[in-house]
């Protein structure tokens, strides 16, 4: 089963929308064939890299999902393939380095070794490290699912989650658990008081900050938008200065700005939570260019004039 993003279910491409060229570009037509998996393997094929690291850099938050598909799609295969395990095993290594080889042009692309590092762990586990990746990804999805009757089942379910990739080094699970964590031990605090309070807000604050660095090593940005946005309000819950909340809020306000796809409930609760912060600093400017930004993102775009 292919990842999904916190936000955003179709953060994932899947194998079969990776062929036809769909990815995670909104309802802009543009680019959205740009990330195609037949298109990037002719561009590997003929050594054209250079063409890929320049496609990744355009389109930071679908170079993971489009690397993954490479990595989950070779343990599909083999753990459909028991009718035939030697050419599942095979055909599942082929596309395990086939993910390998463009992990490390997405590190061209965003210069470090995030990517294949990300890559190599999952394309080296063990069957019984397979198994244990199931079992995060099962776990997750429990404990979502039990965020909206039973918030500390849902924790210690999350928990047990985040503990299985961290011991696989498999950063996007991390991200996903440290997300999620996030905004349960912040909403554990309502009606809380003393150390029971504080105990809550200190995990928040720290799952919220580990969302934001690993999601910004993967470039995983919408997802690090929602993960800066929980920071600033832990910050506001910590007792945080107002110049100290508008510090993550601006930047992700600055990610949203340089990419339209982002959800237009993400943007404007953003937009709001920064103007709120805007206001209470008197910038009235600030305010008003931030208005003026989330107005204009929200307008269809002008039509060609015909000569």
């Amino acid at each position: 089963m292919l990842r999904t993003s916190l936000l955003r279910p179709l953060v994932v491409v899947s194998l079969l929308a990776l062929t036809a060229g769909a990815s995670t570009f909104g309802d802009d037509p543009v680019g959205s064939d740009a990330v195609a998996r037949e298109r990037l393997q002719e561009m590997l094929s003929a050594g054209d890299d250079g063409l890929i690291v320049a496609t990744f850099k355009r389109y930071p938050n679908a170079t993971l999902p489009f690397i993954d598909s490479y990595l989950e799609g070779g343990l599909a295969m083999m753990e459909k393939g028991s009718a035939n395990p030697t050419e599942a095993a095979r055909n599942a290594l082929q596309s395990f380095r086939m993910g390998v080889r463009f992990a490390k042009l997405a590190d061209q692309a965003f210069g470090a070794t995030d990517f294949s590092d990300y890559a190599t762990a999952f394309a080296s586990w063990s069957p019984s490290e397979q198994k244990a990746f199931r079992e995060g990804q099962k776990l997750f999805r429990e404990g979502m699912k039990l965020a909206k009757s039973d918030a500390m089942k849902a924790i210690e379910t999350l928990e047990r989650s985040l503990r299985l990739a961290e011991g696989l080094h498999d950063t996007w699970g991390q991200a996903m658990a440290q997300g999620a964590l996030a905004d349960l031990y912040l909403a554990q605090c309502e009606g809380k008081t003393g150390d029971e309070a504080e105990t809550f807000l200190s995990k928040a604050d720290q799952s919220s900050r580990a969302a934001v660095t690993l999601n910004r090593r993967v470039r995983l940005d919408e997802d690090r938008v929602s993960a800066l946005l929980t920071m600033a309000k832990v910050v506001k819950a910590l007792g945080g200065k107002v110049e100290a909340q508008a510090t993550p809020l601006q930047e992700a306000w600055s990610l949203i700005r340089r990419n339209e796809a982002m959800s237009h409930e993400l943007r404007k609760a953003v937009a709001d939570a920064l103007m709120a912060a805007f206001g209470e600093l008197k910038r009235p400017d600030a305010v008003e260019e931030v208005r003026r930004d989330l107005a204009g993102a929200t307008q269809p775009a002008a039509q060609p004039v015909k000569q």
